[in-house]
């Protein structure tokens, strides 16, 4: 397993665990958790793609900066980890995490859960 730290754009680090090669895959944690809950459904996952286990802004390894957070900051942060990793991710998104994928970005993807 490895660890990555992406810079948002205000200059925070997210901080993401990869697992696994092949297509990228991106699982984003719901409100009150952290990556550490989805390491099990990674491992599985990491047969068949490469996984990024994302700590979203506030929660788990990945810092906050702003005080004035609002749910974009996750969009815009989910867009930098997008273009660190390259295209053709597949996205995973569960509770508030699955929220903001499905309807704050999502809407003309392909591939989202």
């Amino acid at each position: 397993m490895d660890t990555i730290k992406i810079l948002a754009n205000d200059g925070t680090t997210l901080f993401a665990q990869v697992l696994g090669s092949g297509r990228p895959f991106v699982i984003v944690h719901g409100s009150r958790s952290d990556s550490r809950d989805w390491l099990q459904v990674a491992r599985l996952l990491a047969a068949d793609y490469r996984v990024h286990v994302i700590d979203r802004r506030g929660y788990g390894q990945s810092g906050t900066r702003r005080t004035d957070y609002a749910i974009m900051h996750d969009i815009d942060d989910l867009m930098c980890i997008l273009r660190h990793i390259g295209g053709g991710a597949l996205l995973f998104g569960h509770s508030f995490g699955g929220r903001r994928l499905a309807v704050d970005f999502g809407q003309s993807r392909r591939g989202l859960s």
